[in-house]
């Protein structure tokens, strides 16, 4: 923590688990390189056997991955292709030094020099194929919407030139794959421009580069550029220095390419976190989808039978930072439900934008029990699975609530909504003031931990075993 109580710390720029993952990948292709250059020796009893050879890949594969360490391969920047090949070829050849050398120390007579060369031959072409391979499908990967980031460009002079080029260098930007929204000069930056783009685009991130000479031009500073789109939980990319005080949850510094950038966060940023929290998004959703199966036959009778219409229920809600996907849950009120609900406005028990009734008389008897025991959200597992969900998260509001926002409302949407949250597990009946709820939100989102969401569905859990009449999450 700084002295301004920010927590504030080197921002990492790709996960370490994927460059541990790269590195395991390398030194697989090594060993198949290993075994393909052994094969090629027909007359394998001239040169004895595998096991009297392993000493030298021993020695040679770990030099050739600290060589590729040396050289940069996994330091998660982006390396323009010719390069990459430049720096492997290196790499290898370095190692071909150290491990001719390691053989003339040991006097390994028996080692036989053609599977020496047939071995760094063919190293090369698999690391090669490997990194082109994962390069296409990374860039695959990063194509999908909802893979990438959409970012909104800020900027003017030196600095912004500097920016475009580093980011559009090669095929993808390393381990933040971006579509560039919209370049805004900062000369022409107001907040009704900025609210007007904001309202209209998805924007994941937001990049602010100005030119020394340039900064005193914008009708807004750049310091009143951040605290708007703080207001909506943006993430900032500063690529100037700044030292004004705000109130993000962390001020990180990073790089992109050579430029020397401070990221202003409302959620977490870490790449090896939000891994983690993905990978327990997945293993909980498959296990949520069986159990959902199962019950699948059961409820599904039971709505039929209670009330004519559909088993499951569709609706729009809003996403993180502004997507929009269908949210799936048991059918459990009528069919009419929407056609009767400005009828019932004045049994609204939340004060804002969210709209719930107090006894609904929408809800069927089948719909009251699932609500009562949060089977009707069943279904969500689906969205977790799709990633346009989280297990915990904040609540994805709809359309018309998005739309009678306060701009400090907007920050809780920056981050993935998820089935569970500090509202709910919070008593979310007696919690009727939106503005709580949200303040509840944002803090969820500025002490994020995985611990704090494990304890969070932990407390699901309980809750669900002891269910309030309105429901227990």
């Amino acid at each position: 923590m700084d002295r301004y109580g920010n927590n504030s710390r080197m921002l990492k720029q790709s996960s370490s688990a994927g460059k541990w993952a790269e590195f395991c990948l390398d030194m697989a292709m090594l060993f198949l390189a290993f075994v393909c250059a052994y094969r090629l020796k027909f007359d394998t009893g001239a040169i004895g056997d595998m096991d009297q050879h392993l000493p030298f890949f021993y020695f040679a594969a770990p030099v050739a991955g600290f060589a590729f360490y040396l050289n940069g391969i996994y330091r998660g920047q982006v390396i323009q292709m010719h390069i990459l090949i430049l720096k492997i070829a290196g790499s290898l050849f370095f190692s071909a030094l150290a491990a001719a050398a390691f053989l003339f120390l040991t006097h390994a007579t028996f080692f036989s020099r053609l599977l020496f060369g047939n071995f760094f031959l063919i190293a090369s072409i698999l690391v090669f194929f490997e990194k082109f391979l994962l390069r296409a499908l990374k860039a695959f990967w990063f194509s999908r919407e909802t893979a990438g980031k959409d970012v909104l460009i800020i900027g003017e002079g030196k600095k912004l030139d500097a920016l475009l080029k580093n980011l559009t260098l090669t095929d993808g930007y390393e381990s933040r794959f971006v579509r560039i929204t919209k370049v805004m000069p900062f000369s022409q930056c107001t907040p009704d421009r900025l609210r007007a783009m904001l309202a209209e685009n998805v924007v994941d991130e937001v990049y602010l580069a100005v030119s020394r000479s340039e900064a005193g031009r914008g009708s807004m500073s750049t310091g009143a550029i951040c605290e708007f789109l703080e207001e909506y939980g943006k993430v900032v990319n500063v690529v100037i220095n700044l030292d004004e005080e705000f109130r993000y949850s962390s001020i990180n510094f990073t790089y992109i390419g050579a430029l020397p950038v401070l990221v202003f966060s409302a959620q977490p940023v870490d790449p090896d976190l939000l891994l983690i929290k993905r990978l327990m998004d997945i293993a909980g959703a498959l296990a949520g989808i069986v159990v959902t199966l199962v019950l699948l036959p059961f409820i599904a009778v039971a709505i039929k039978i209670d009330s004519p219409g559909s088993v499951f229920f569709v609706q729009q809600r809003i996403g993180q930072n502004g997507r929009r996907f269908k949210l799936y849950k048991f059918r459990t009120m009528k069919e009419d439900a929407d056609a009767i609900k400005n009828e019932l406005a004045a049994l609204n028990m939340h004060e804002g934008p969210i709209c719930k009734f107090e006894n609904d008389p929408r809800i069927t008897r089948a719909g009251s029990f699932l609500r009562r025991y949060s089977l009707d959200e069943l279904p969500q597992f689906f969205n977790v699975l799709k990633g346009e969900m989280s297990l915990v998260g904040t609540r994805p509001p709809t359309p018309d609530e998005v739309r009678r926002y306060k701009i400090w409302h907007y920050r809780r949407i920056s981050m993935r909504p998820g089935m569970t949250g500090l509202w709910q597990v919070s008593g979310r009946n007696r919690i009727k003031d939106f503005d709580k709820i949200v303040e509840m939100d944002i803090k969820y989102m500025s002490e994020w931990s995985l611990a704090g969401d494990i304890k969070i569905m932990l407390k699901t859990l309980v809750l669900l075993c002891q269910p309030e009449k309105s429901g227990a999450v």
